[in-house]
């Protein structure tokens, strides 16, 4: 092992005691275990662990717990920092009229629409020609041979001899 590489662990293992020896976690993660309290002085943090998915912590402190992201919302990776993290999972969207506690909550998309990504989309995007949905879609399926469906559609409709029935 490199001079340079071993320069890099030592510094980063004496960052993690300091934050440590503080008795406090950066943001995104939480105590997830404590070293024997010695006496003259408190316990100390031995071990801090990233906030979960769905889970986040804006602050550096000695928490237990991390805050759990409200509704149906999640967010889409480890070590969240901020509620702005989590986010309407796939096949739902928030109203852009919602304001306060309601700006919180996700709701499915409607029969005719999806959405593929995880996101805080103000509506859901509308099935082409061809294709339809039934609600809270990820993905519009394809019509099967001898139907067809307009935009939007929540359902696909044979055709006989070049009509539409």
């Amino acid at each position: 092992m490199s001079n340079e590489i071993k320069m890099k662990i030592l510094l980063l293992l004496v960052a993690l005691t300091h934050s440590h020896a503080q008795g406090t976690c950066p943001a995104g993660q939480y105590v997830s275990a404590w070293n024997p309290a010695r006496p003259g002085s408190g316990r100390t943090v031995r071990q801090c662990s990233s906030c979960g998915i769905g889970y986040w912590k804006y602050n550096t402190n000695d928490a237990e717990t991390c805050t759990v992201c409200r509704g149906i919302r999640s967010t889409t990776g480890y070590g969240s920092t901020s509620s702005a993290d989590c986010k309407c999972p796939k096949a739902t969207h928030y109203p852009a009229s919602w304001s306060g506690i309601e700006s919180q909550r996700c709701i499915g998309c409607v029969r005719g629409t999806y959405k593929d990504v995880v996101g805080d989309q103000t509506t859901c995007d509308t099935c082409s020609a061809g294709t339809y949905s039934w609600h809270d879609a990820e993905t519009c399926s394809t019509c099967d041979a001898g139907t067809s469906s307009g935009k939007g559609a929540s359902a696909c409709s044979p055709w006989f001899r070049g009509l539409r029935v």
